[in-house]
Order: C-alpha cells, then sequence, then structure tokens
C-alpha cells in the first residue's frame, strides 16, 4: 500500500469532516439511542489508550525471551507511548471543545492552551492510539493492511457516537497515528534495524 496516498487520503478526509463536524454531530446528540451508545460503549473499550499503553509493555515482559517479538513489542510499546505523548500536546495547545461543550453552552471556538478536560477534544486519543497499533501491523503485513486502516477508520467512529469528538478529531487521530507508525518504522529501519540485529 502507497504511505504517501494513504497520508494524502487522511489529510483531504480530514479537511471534508471539518465541513459536516457540527451537522453531524448534532444529528447524533438529536437520534442517538441507548443501544447505539452501549455498542459505541463497548468499542471504545477496545481502542482505549490505557489499554494499549497497559498491553504492549506487559506483553513485551511475557516475551522477553524471544528476541524477535520482543524486539517488535518494544517497538510497538514506543509507538503507543509516541503517540499519546504528541495527542497530549496537540490537546493542551489546541484547547478544542468537546460536543458536550457545544450542546450545553454552544462553544465550538478552541481555548489555546486549556487543561480543562471539555478542552481536549482534538485529537482524540482513542483514534490516535488505535491508528498507530494498526499502522504498525500493517507496516508489517501489507496484505492486511487495507482491512486493518478501515478497522481503524470504523472502530473510531464510536468515539464520534459517544458524542466524545467531532468527526475531525478522530481523522486527525488517525492521521497522527498513522503518521507516528510511518515514522518511526522508517527511523527504526534507517538507523537501529542492523544495529539490533547485530546485538
Amino acid at each position: 500500500m502507497n504511505l504517501r496516498f494513504l497520508l494524502l487520503f487522511f489529510a483531504l478526509l480530514f479537511s471534508v469532516s471539518l465541513a459536516i463536524d457540527l451537522p453531524l454531530a448534532i444529528h447524533i446528540n438529536a437520534h442517538s439511542s441507548n443501544e447505539l451508545r452501549t455498542i459505541c460503549r463497548s468499542v471504545s473499550f477496545f481502542i482505549a489508550p490505557l489499554l494499549h499503553l497497559v498491553l504492549w509493555p506487559l506483553l513485551t515482559l511475557v516475551f522477553w525471551k524471544r528476541k524477535t517479538i520482543r524486539e517488535n513489542l518494544v517497538l510497538l510499546t514506543f509507538n503507543v507511548l509516541a503517540t499519546n505523548t504528541l495527542v497530549t500536546f496537540l490537546k493542551f495547545v489546541v484547547g478544542r471543545p468537546r460536543p458536550k461543550l457545544f450542546y450545553a453552552e454552544g462553544i465550538y471556538s478552541p481555548a489555546f492552551f486549556s487543561l480543562s478536560g471539555n478542552f481536549q477534544s482534538f485529537p482524540s486519543r482513542h483514534a490516535a492510539t488505535i491508528a498507530v497499533v494498526t499502522g504498525f501491523f500493517a507496516m508489517r503485513y501489507p496484505k492486511i493492511a487495507p482491512l486493518l486502516i478501515s478497522a481503524t477508520l470504523v472502530t473510531t467512529l464510536a468515539r464520534v457516537g459517544l458524542n466524545s469528538h467531532f468527526l475531525s478529531d478522530i481523522v486527525a487521530g488517525n492521521l497522527l497515528g498513522f503518521s507516528v507508525a510511518v515514522i518511526v518504522e522508517w527511523v527504526f529501519r534507517q538507523f537501529f534495524k542492523e544495529r539490533v540485529h547485530e546485538s
């Protein structure tokens, strides 16, 4: 799969999603059912950042004696940590209000450099986390890359269904996660892969 094409696709998708953020959020808020929210909460659990921040380091310890698996899990753990660090920084800088704040008070403008959780909608941490994980696996198993990327797009929409994020927050999170996976993989292959295999 052409990674440049994929990143360009997400950049274009982000531009389009900005235009439909508010109408989609208003529609979901007005027509959301308890069943939909239950499904979205279940999906959100599996893409939760905390789950992945614990799972991959734990698996690294479990498979510590198996060198190849350990190397991949260490790299994946680094990807997840790097992505979540970047997301935290961007949330603080951008300060985009969450949809619930828009419904309650009509606030849609960002509050730059805000520490309030109500102003931490952009980008979606859930979307960025699962995107970096699936991006990592997509580069190792290119034949199933389209399936992994499609699954990421679909599952992260659960955050929109819960009114936790606007659509553009999700798309930006996906773009960020996939970008980190690509950059870390490139840096690893250029500077570290031979050294790791020599030791």
